[in-house]
């Protein structure tokens, strides 16, 4: 396997901090067909990969994810969030509004949200690794999540310092093992192949609590994070080649992936910033890796759909608490590329709103943008001759 290889085969595995502790919940707790899911995900994967010939994320509607998860939502439910999502994503594109919010959000705004998502990613870490619980799938009398996330740091650490091997590759493999020699796999044995995709439709009432209760909140950060700030970090990483991650495409792709999603009761999906800076740390640097990771969750939904919940189960907390620590950490220094002393208040200011409003991201972002554009006029009324920021370089 040629070096190149390797590196996309791990960064294609970067993002499953992510993924996998919120599609097993989902799947688990709000009855999600598993088949469903893994095959919307893989085949967006896919369709991102070969379009963008990069490797751009697709992950889970964290907020929507975790308010289903909270209030114990049915899938019918979450379907119809999903088409929500994806009929606004897809008319902001179409209608040519998803330009103008990117006009609208300065430098400064687009990195207080990256540096939120950061802090976000390392709060979630914390909280996976203190779970009295070895793995997913059981284990409480093995080792603590936090010895296993420290460990799993230095692995993460020395591979990338002496990449003998792909480090996510590395740890990925390791925790699989490693939940398998503990037992965390069902004593009772567990069936193969595909579960049957179903779409029940919605009723009026549940396509009202989807609106309500799931799509409004999250529509603010899908465009904060998974559209504006993917593009930002796009063109961070790959100066060059980022020509076609543009917001309206990451709108229309969201959009479609969404639809399609909602369509076969599968998972709510989106771009990310966090998720293209995991693929990007651990290697991957084209679309390839979206072929491996997409093909991986296409084996899941036809050859292990009813074996997900078992296959899954075998992670050890401790680490997927690390790889979102390290992706967290490293998603977090994209904020040292400001200059000035006002994008950095900016950008901190979004970020403390933000935590202070329970990591509502789009409540920091109003505020940051009600602040900027205050001291802009304030600026332009007292030194009109100083530019600032958003002037000419909006993100």
């Amino acid at each position: 396997m040629s070096i190149k290889v390797r590196h996309e085969l791990g960064g294609a595995l970067a993002d499953l901090g992510v993924m996998i502790p919120l599609a097993f919940s989902l799947i688990a707790l709000n009855g999600l067909n598993p088949t469903a899911v893994f095959l919307g995900v893989g085949l967006t994967y896919i369709a991102a990969g070969w379009f963008y010939r990069l490797p751009i994320p697709v992950q889970p509607l964290k907020a929507m994810s975790a308010l289903a998860i909270a209030q114990g939502l049915p899938s019918e439910v979450i379907a119809a969030g999903g088409l929500w999502i994806g009929a606004a994503l897809l008319l902001l594109a179409l209608t040519g509004t998803i330009s103008w919010l990117n006009r609208l959000f300065p430098r400064s705004i687009i990195r207080g949200i990256q540096l939120t998502v950061g802090l976000l990613l390392l709060k979630t870490g914390l909280e996976l690794a203190l779970r009295p619980r070895f793995a997913l799938g059981g284990g409480a009398s093995l080792a603590p999540g936090l010895e296993v996330a420290a460990v799993t740091l230095v692995i993460i650490t020395l591979f990338l310092w002496r990449p003998l091997a792909p480090a996510a590759l590395v740890v990925t493999a390791g925790g699989l093992v490693a939940g398998w020699v503990a037992g965390v796999w069902p004593s009772q044995g567990v069936a193969w192949g595909p579960v049957a995709v179903r779409f029940a439709l919605p009723s009026p009432d549940q396509w009202w609590a989807a609106l309500i209760l799931l799509a409004i909140p999250q529509l603010p950060l899908t465009l904060g994070n998974a559209v504006l700030a993917t593009a930002d970090v796009a063109r961070e990483y790959f100066p060059s080649g980022a020509s076609r991650v543009t917001p309206r495409a990451l709108a229309l792709s969201g959009g479609l992936g969404n639809l399609l999603a909602g369509s076969i009761g599968g998972l709510p999906v989106c771009h990310g910033s966090g998720g293209l800076t995991a693929h990007y740390r651990f290697g991957a640097r084209s679309g390839l890796a979206n072929f491996f990771i997409g093909g991986l969750f296409l084996a899941l939904a036809t050859i292990f759909g009813r074996a997900a919940l078992a296959l899954i189960g075998l992670m050890p907390l401790g680490v997927l608490a690390a790889m979102l620590a390290y992706v967290g950490g490293q998603h977090i220094q994209l904020v040292t590329k400001l200059s000035t002393r006002f994008e950095w208040s900016i950008a901190i200011l979004v970020a403390l709103i933000s935590l202070a409003a329970g990591g509502n991201i789009a409540v920091g972002a109003l505020v940051g943008l009600l602040v900027f554009g205050a001291g802009r006029l304030i600026a332009r009324t007292w030194a009109p001759g100083v530019a600032m920021e958003g002037d000419s370089d909006a993100a």
